[in-house]
């Protein structure tokens, strides 16, 4: 019968105070950190292994040779983060792991507009390779899925069966 004491000692909603409700919570700690974009891309670029080994190899060039080889000549590592340099401008290099995220808070939340508007607007701050692709893809599964959506019921011929004496007919 240790099930019933076990019981007779449970806490109801009676013995909860609100003074007991705020000392407990005041020995709760929670800690909120507010990340910037910048130091989400640092984390995410150095979990990555691709562009960790494009920051590797910047860094051990550094400042040795003004000729790069023609893969990383259009990198730049600027405070740990690697840019890629493009029209002039050092855009952001979006690790794989990330660009999924980026294209869904500039088509899906940025009001769902076409592929030239999607691609140049994450293009003010952002690069990785196949963007245009990357982004076609996004809406073409979009766009299936939203046709899928709209499945109309399918109507079956109108059909009659016996229920004990009486007669019911389906339209």
């Amino acid at each position: 019968m240790a099930h019933v004491d076990a019981l007779s000692r449970a806490v109801t909603d009676d013995d909860l105070t609100t003074e007991a409700v705020d000392a407990e919570l005041a020995q709760q700690t929670c800690v909120f950190i507010a990340i910037s974009v910048i130091d989400k891309v640092r984390f995410m670029q150095q979990g990555d292994p691709e562009t960790r080994e494009l920051i590797q190899q910047l860094e051990q060039i550094g400042l040795k040779t003004k000729q790069v080889s023609g893969d990383i000549e259009h990198y730049e590592v600027i405070n740990g983060i690697l840019h890629h340099r493009y029209d002039g401008r050092l855009l952001l290099v979006v690790p794989k792991a990330m660009r999924k995220g980026i294209v869904i808070v500039a088509h899906d939340y940025g009001g769902h507009f076409a592929l030239d508007r999607t691609v140049a607007k994450i293009s003010k701050d952002f690069w990785f390779s196949r963007l245009r692709r990357y982004v076609r893809q996004h809406q073409y599964v979009l766009g299936m899925l939203n046709t899928q959506k709209t499945i109309r019921k399918v109507t079956g011929p109108a059909t009659s069966y016996t229920s004990g004496k009486e007669t019911v007919s389906s339209h």
